[in-house]
């Protein structure tokens, strides 16, 4: 525990007060701190980190999306698939805008990851063939 002198200058540091970081035991109420400061409970604030505005039936099918995506890859030309692929990223990315769970918020960046990746393999790949896209997609590898 640092010394009285220390106590303010590490909690200015994170930008917080001295009892947030250094609590003096049995005089604290983490519930009526809560409750102060933001006027809700613990459980009302849990529920609102557990509230979204997407609901999964909208990211099964972006998921299905993007796998069907990513499967038409040896069969679309590289200029068309990219142009589609680009337009579910910017659908997808502006999804990260809207309140997610975690759990969405992480699947979110899942698919825009599998979606950047299909439209640098297939902006590589424009050539025609199967020659051509095996080289584009070891480079992109």
């Amino acid at each position: 525990m640092p010394s009285d002198f220390y106590k303010p200058i590490i909690a200015a540091t994170f930008g917080t007060v001295t009892h947030a970081i250094f609590p003096v035991a049995g005089q604290r109420d983490g519930n009526a701190e809560i409750a102060a400061v933001s006027g809700m409970e613990t459980l009302d604030i849990i529920s609102r980190l557990q509230a979204s505005d997407v609901d999964n039936a909208t990211l099964d099918a972006l998921r299905i999306t993007t796998d069907r995506l990513c499967s038409e890859y040896p069969y679309l030309p590289g200029a068309q698939l990219a142009a589609e692929g680009r337009q579910w990223l910017k659908r997808v990315a502006g999804l990260q805008s809207q309140r997610l769970t975690l759990a969405q918020h992480r699947e979110i960046l899942t698919l825009s990851g599998w979606l950047a990746l299909l439209i640098g393999w297939s902006s590589t790949t424009w050539a025609t063939g199967p020659q051509p896209r095996a080289r584009g997609r070891r480079r992109c590898l």
